[in-house]
């Protein structure tokens, strides 16, 4: 009897056990196993992930290197902008230069003495109504260069001066040389240097009082003529400058 019921049911006894199998090797095996599989491409996905966003950080590194340079720069700037208080102390500085370097120095500041303060924009060539394009060009050539520093100053911020100085030649680049060497901001945008004109009547005495022994005409003369020789040294120059100054809270 159960022979007989074995042999006309093997099969479906054989498929429900193959299929019994199958559930359990799926379970247990193939479930398990995707997980582990999923966990470890996880895992993978994660570590170069990380290694991507590390190297990203790397290539900012000049990146945030410049930021950091241009920050202590900025510091340094700061330690050496002049302030509205100190503007008459700056001017004393300068001819204590001038005098140190024995020339003679007039300083004006142009804008009425004003601090100014503007945004770099594009420089506009000036246009006249009348006058031939040539002459207006060569004429205008130098005040566009000098806008063209403006422009491209490093503090929007200045004090516009204007130092006349006269005196012997070395003695003026003396000065210049020292002034570009203060520990302040400031740019010489422009220069202007000539030989000075020499006086038509050199004074006998030139500040030393007159020598009572040295009254004749000759001696005069020749007094005069080396007087003439001096001046013909005399050099005049024009600096404009630029003090950057700090804005004051």
């Amino acid at each position: 009897m159960i022979a007989s019921l074995y042999k006309k049911h093997v099969t479906r006894v054989v498929l429900l056990g193959l299929l019994l199998a199958m559930a359990g090797i799926i379970w247990y095996g193939i479930l398990p196993l995707k997980q582990v599989v999923y966990e470890k491409m996880r895992g993978i996905q994660e570590v170069y992930a990380r290694r991507e966003n590390r190297e990203k950080q790397v290539a900012r590194l000049p990146e945030l290197k410049a930021q950091y340079d241009a920050i202590l720069q900025n510091d340094k700037l700061l330690d050496i902008l002049i302030t509205e208080d100190t503007v008459v102390d700056f001017v004393k500085m300068l001819e204590g230069l001038a005098s140190g370097s024995h020339i003679e120095i007039s300083i004006t500041a142009k804008e009425n003495g004003k601090i100014i303060e503007r945004e770099k924009a594009a420089v506009k060539p000036d246009q006249s109504e009348s006058g031939d394009p040539d002459e207006l060009s060569e004429n205008s050539g130098s005040k566009e260069k000098v806008a063209d520093i403006l422009n491209d100053m490093p503090f929007n911020r200045y004090l516009y001066l204007s130092i006349k100085a006269r005196g012997q030649y070395g003695d003026i680049i003396g000065f210049l040389r020292k002034m570009e060497t203060l520990p302040v901001g400031l740019d010489v945008i422009r220069i202007e240097m000539k030989q000075g004109e020499a006086q038509k009547e050199a004074p006998i005495d030139a500040g030393y009082g007159v020598n009572p022994f040295f009254l004749s005409g000759g001696n005069t003369q020749a007094r005069g003529a080396e007087l003439l020789a001096a001046q013909k040294d005399v050099f005049e120059a024009v600096f404009d400058v630029v003090a950057y100054v700090d804005k004051q809270n």
